[in-house]
C-alpha cells in the first residue's frame, strides 16, 4: 500500500534531473513574489557552503496522486516561491556558463538546460516547472532563452540579479557543482489535498497555517476553474481580499469559526478540509460562497481588532479579547451578519464576558464551549428576543459557576501578569469610580500590574531592588509564595511610578501610591502595614466586588 505522505531529502540535481517529472503550480496560485532580500539570502547561503558540506533550503510539498507511464505531474501546494527561484537561478547559471565559451562550461550549461525541461518517449522539451498563469509566459521566455522579447517582470529581475552575481565569479564550474550537489531540499509527496492539509495541521506551526488555508482555497478555486476565466479572476481577487482582511490573525480559526456559525455540529481542525469540501460540493454558486466568506472576513477582522462602527461595542470586544473568549467569535460572526443593534451587541457582550470570566476563574473545562456557541449561532432568534435567548443559555446552572463557586475560586486563584488579570483590575477600578465616563485609566498601555508585596523577597538582589521585605514581614515571610499572586496583593500603577515604587518598602511605596490617579491604588494609603492578614482582608473585599461586577 502506497504511503499517503512521503518525504525525501534530495539535492537540486536530483530534484530537477528526473526526466519524466513535472511540477505544476495551480493556475489560481499567487504569482511569483520573492524579491531582492530573498534572492540575496539564497546567494549568501550558497557562498557560505564549505567544501564537502550541504545546505538545507527547506521543503517543497507536492500532490502526486499516482505515477504515470508517460509523465508524473506534481501539483505544488507549498514551496512554489523556492522552487521557482531555484529554476531562475539555474537558468541564469546556464546562460552564464554558455556565454563564457569554455568547452566544459558550455557542456555543463546545456546539461542545466536539460534540468529545466522534462521529456518522455513521446514528448520532448516539456517545461520542468509550469508556474501560475500570471507568470507562465515570462517564465517560458527565460527558460526558452528568448530574453530579448521580455519587457519587465519580477521573474526577469530575479534572472538578471543572478546573472549579475555570476558575472563576478571566477569559477562557474565549481559554483555549478555546489548549487546542484550541495543545496538540499526535502520533497514531501502526498496523495491528495486532504493529506496535505493533514500534514500542515500535524506540523502545528503557526507560520504554516496560511499554507493549510491555501489548500481550502485550492479546492474552492479548482471548482471555480470550471467556470469562465473572468469569473475565476474575480474569485481569485476576492480571495486575496479575504487573506488581507484576516492578515496576521489565525486563518484556520477563521475558516473553522465561519463554518461553526453556519452549520450544525462541532468538528476538530483536522476535519476542517473535509467539511469545506462538503460545503463547496453542495454550493450552487462558488462566486456567492466566496463573496460570503469575504463578508465574514470583514466581521472577523472587526471582532479581533475591535474596530466595528460602534465605540461602545469595540470597548466590550477589547474586553472579550483580553479575557481570552475567542470561542465566542462563532456567535459574534452570526450576530454581525444579522445586523443586531448596538444596544443588543453590548448587552450580549456583557453576558459573554461574565460567562467566560467566571468559567476561567473557576478553571472549568473548555471542551463544551464550541458546542455552546455553535448552538447559539444557529438558534438565536433574529429579533428583539435575541438578548434574552442568549442570556437564558449562558446562565444555565451547568454552564456557568454559581456566586459561591466564583467567589471561592476568585479568593484562592493565583493571578498571572497577563491581559486577563489587568482587565479584571481595570474593571474593579471602574467600580471604584462608579463606572463613570471619566475613567481614571486613560491609556491602559501605560498602566502595569503592581505586586504590593514584591514577587521576590529572599535573595540579595531582591533586597537591593525592593528593600528588606523579608525582615519587614517577619514570620509572614514564610507565606510569601502562597499569597504573592493573590488578587489582594495586586493593584494597577502607572509605568513611571512602578519603577520608583519597586525600590521602596511599603511605607515608602505609599508615597508613590498617593500620587497615583488610580483610586484603588490611592486607597492603599489607608493601610498602616502590609502583611498576610492585610492581603487576606483585601482579597475578601475584592472578591465581593468581582461577584457584583460579573453577576449572573
Amino acid at each position: 500500500m502506497k504511503k499517503t505522505i512521503e518525504a525525501n531529502e534530495m539535492s537540486v540535481m536530483r530534484l530537477f534531473s528526473v526526466g519524466n517529472e513535472q511540477f505544476i503550480v495551480p493556475v489560481y496560485q499567487r504569482r511569483y513574489l520573492w524579491g531582492k532580500d530573498q534572492w540575496m539570502d539564497l546567494w549568501n547561503d550558497i557562498q557560505n557552503i564549505e567544501v564537502g558540506e550541504d545546505h538545507f533550503l527547506g521543503s517543497i510539498v507536492v500532490i502526486n496522486p499516482q505515477h504515470n507511464i508517460e509523465i508524473n505531474q506534481f501539483e505544488v501546494v507549498d514551496g512554489q516561491q523556492r522552487l521557482t527561484t531555484l529554476s531562475l537561478l539555474i537558468a541564469a547559471l546556464r546562460d552564464s556558463l554558455i556565454q563564457s565559451g569554455g568547452v566544459q562550461e558550455v557542456s555543463i550549461g546545456e546539461a542545466l538546460h536539460g534540468y529545466l525541461h522534462s521529456s518522455t518517449m513521446f514528448n520532448k522539451n516539456l517545461p520542468k516547472l509550469i508556474p501560475g498563469k500570471l507568470d507562465r509566459d515570462d517564465f517560458a521566455t527565460i527558460v526558452d532563452r528568448k530574453i530579448k522579447e521580455m519587457t519587465n517582470s519580477n521573474m526577469y529581475s530575479a534572472y538578471q540579479f543572478f546573472r549579475g552575481l555570476f558575472s563576478e565569479q571566477n569559477d562557474l564550474v565549481e559554483l555549478a557543482k555546489t548549487i546542484t550537489g550541495s543545496l538540499k531540499v526535502v520533497l514531501i509527496q502526498v496523495m491528495s489535498h486532504k493529506d496535505a492539509f493533514r500534514l500542515f495541521e500535524t506540523l502545528n506551526d503557526r507560520g504554516l497555517s496560511l499554507s493549510a488555508a491555501d489548500l481550502i482555497k485550492n479546492y474552492i478555486l479548482s471548482k471555480a476553474a470550471r467556470t469562465s476565466e473572468d469569473e475565476l479572476d474575480d474569485i481569485v481577487e476576492t480571495w486575496d481580499e479575504i487573506v488581507e482582511l484576516v492578515g496576521q490573525l489565525d486563518h484556520l480559526r477563521f475558516f473553522r469559526q465561519v463554518l461553526l456559525s453556519k452549520t450544525e455540529g462541532v468538528f476538530s481542525f483536522n476535519k476542517l478540509y473535509d467539511r469545506y469540501k462538503t460545503v463547496v460540493d453542495k454550493s450552487d454558486s462558488i462566486v456567492d460562497m466566496v463573496d460570503e466568506l469575504k463578508e465574514y472576513a470583514v466581521f472577523y477582522n472587526q471582532i479581533c481588532t475591535a474596530t466595528t462602527k460602534y465605540p461602545s461595542v469595540n470597548e466590550k470586544l477589547r474586553a472579550i479579547n483580553a479575557i481570552g473568549a475567542a470561542t465566542s467569535y462563532t456567535l459574534l460572526l452570526k450576530l454581525l451578519k444579522n445586523q443586531v443593534t448596538e444596544l443588543q451587541l453590548v448587552s450580549i457582550l456583557n453576558q459573554i464576558e461574565t460567562f467566560a470570566l467566571r468559567r476561567a476563574i473557576c478553571s472549568w473545562s473548555t471542551n463544551n464551549l464550541d458546542s455552546i456557541f455553535n448552538h447559539l449561532a444557529l438558534n438565536t432568534p433574529v429579533d428583539t428576543s435575541c438578548v434574552e435567548y442568549i442570556k437564558g443559555v449562558l446562565t444555565r446552572a451547568d454552564y456557568i459557576p454559581s456566586d459561591a463557586d466564583f467567589v471561592a475560586n476568585f479568593k484562592t486563584k493565583n493571578f498571572r501578569q497577563d491581559d486577563q488579570c489587568k482587565y479584571i483590575l481595570e474593571r474593579i477600578e471602574d467600580y471604584h469610580v462608579n463606572f463613570s465616563k471619566e475613567k481614571s485609566i486613560a491609556n491602559r498601555s501605560l498602566v502595569h500590574i503592581e505586586h504590593i508585596m514584591p514577587k521576590s523577597i529572599k535573595s540579595n538582589s531582591s533586597k537591593k531592588e525592593y528593600g528588606d521585605w523579608k525582615t519587614y514581614l517577619g514570620n509572614d515571610a514564610d507565606l510569601h509564595d502562597v499569597y504573592v499572586n493573590k488578587i489582594g496583593n495586586l493593584t494597577l500603577l502607572g509605568s513611571s511610578l512602578n519603577i520608583s515604587a519597586s525600590n521602596n518598602p511599603f511605607e515608602e511605596k505609599k508615597k508613590n501610591y498617593e500620587q497615583s490617579l488610580i483610586v484603588m491604588t490611592k486607597q492603599l494609603m489607608n493601610y498602616s502595614k502590609w502583611d498576610i492578614a492585610t492581603i487576606q482582608e483585601r482579597t475578601e473585599n475584592l472578591a465581593g466586588i468581582a461577584a457584583g461586577i460579573w453577576k449572573l
